[in-house]
């Protein structure tokens, strides 16, 4: 989406490419106290790897709020490194497939494990390797993203999923982390095949949904704060933080989207201002949800807009 507007704006160029300040924009992170606590969150699971009692969990929340980047963030404090021919591994994150299977997932963490593009034979042949492959790699935790794959309707295929990850945390002792969409937590009702077997429950044992960020949450105003800073900018982006967030939803998704067009529309030379971000609201979210531009209301109309639309709904990064 992002690159594909950008090819559109400024069309006299013919070769469109991001300027300076929009690529220097995209590689600057902010990291907040929500960051750190599912951080140390994660430490706690991995720390009960290979004892009796592996420790997992599952990290829920809606498109963009930061799940992804949560695990990039995570895996970048864990980065895998050598010891003589044999690479360490210290946390592997897994991509769930699209309605997953146990062969499709089976072959999904060989792939994230070894690097192989193409992944052939029996399933059982390939778990036998993986078993073998994780304990040389010393994997300490296993990070699944896209999580809310491994529910597949009310047949056995779920089940299936669920029973591949216990015996992963059962035989290997190496804790996972479950990341998805709020549908994820579903896989907690699931139950093994035999009735005396214990369900993923009681292995996921302290879950967090990550929400967005409330408008008046200290949070809110530390990632404002981060903004007001990182760019070029003569608007006072705190005096404008309630028309930011009903223009992003609180998402940092949107928010990242929201200030690149806002560069590429100032200009790298120019500071960012309302009529900027005015002008990258419209860019970024042309089917409005809204019906208004949020950077064209009035203290008293952002005010009132906000409890339409967002209620006294409180959100909070929960246990």
């Amino acid at each position: 989406m992002v690159s594909n507007e950008a090819l559109l704006m400024n069309p006299e160029r013919k070769n469109r490419t991001l300027l300076p300040a929009t690529s220097e924009f995209l590689e600057r992170k902010t990291a907040t106290s929500r960051i750190q606590f599912l951080n140390d969150t994660f430490d706690r699971c991995k720390a009960t790897a290979n004892t009796s009692n592996p420790r997992s969990m599952i990290l829920s929340g809606v498109a963009g709020v930061g799940k992804s980047q949560t695990i990039k963030r995570y895996l970048k404090r864990n980065s895998r490194y050598k010891e003589g021919y044999q690479t360490i591994v210290p946390v592997l994150a897994v991509d769930i497939p699209k309605k997953a299977t146990v062969a499709s997932l089976t072959a999904e963490i060989f792939r994230a494990l070894t690097g192989a593009k193409v992944v052939t034979g029996r399933t059982d042949n390939i778990a036998k390797q993986i078993y073998g492959k994780l304990e040389k790699a010393r994997v300490e935790l296993i990070i699944f993203d896209e999580s809310q794959h491994l529910l597949r309707g009310s047949g056995t295929t779920t089940q299936d999923n669920v029973d591949a990850l216990k015996e992963i945390i059962n035989e290997l002792k190496i804790p996972i982390v479950l990341v998805g969409m709020p549908k994820t937590m579903e896989l907690l009702k699931i139950k093994g095949k035999f009735e005396e077997e214990k369900q993923l429950e009681s292995r996921c044992r302290k879950n967090h949904v990550l929400a967005p960020y409330g408008n008046n949450d200290a949070g809110w105003i530390e990632i404002i704060e981060f903004y007001q800073n990182a760019l070029n900018c003569k608007a006072n982006l705190e005096a404008l933080s309630d028309a930011i967030y009903l223009a992003t939803d609180g998402l940092f998704r949107n928010l990242s989207s929201l200030f690149l067009e806002a560069i590429e529309i100032a200009g790298s030379t120019e500071a960012i201002n309302i009529k900027s971000l005015t002008e990258a609201y419209e860019e970024y979210r042309p089917q409005n949800p809204l019906t208004f531009n949020p950077f064209k209301l009035s203290a008293k109309q952002l005010d009132t807009e906000i409890m339409n639309y967002y209620g006294s709904e409180e959100t909070s990064c929960t246990s």
